[in-house]
């Protein structure tokens, strides 16, 4: 709705004036969680990470998640034939 509203303030259709009209109006939407976040941790915390990037992160749901299948199933074929070999091998 923020979106809708600087949209609606500011006539033009240029994509990129859009994409700068949704980021601003994420930032006015955001910014009182991003402050109240700031108080759960301890100062250094957020010299490593932003509070914009630990509210979004907990703010995701496993829906929003994506795991690259292909990847890990390559990686677990990869270990599966180590353990394989290492079975296999009567040194050991």
């Amino acid at each position: 709705s923020k979106y809708d509203e600087l949209k609606k303030a500011e006539k033009g259709n240029r994509q990129q004036q859009k994409v700068h009209k949704y980021i601003a109006a994420c930032e006015q939407v955001m910014a009182p969680v991003h402050e109240a976040v700031v108080s759960l941790h301890l100062p250094k915390v957020w010299d490593d990470l932003r509070p914009q990037f630990y509210a979004t992160f907990w703010s995701l749901t496993m829906y929003d998640l994506a795991v690259p299948h292909n990847a890990y199933d390559r990686e677990v074929n990869k270990l599966k034939m180590q353990i394989k070999a290492i079975d296999e091998n009567t040194e050991m």
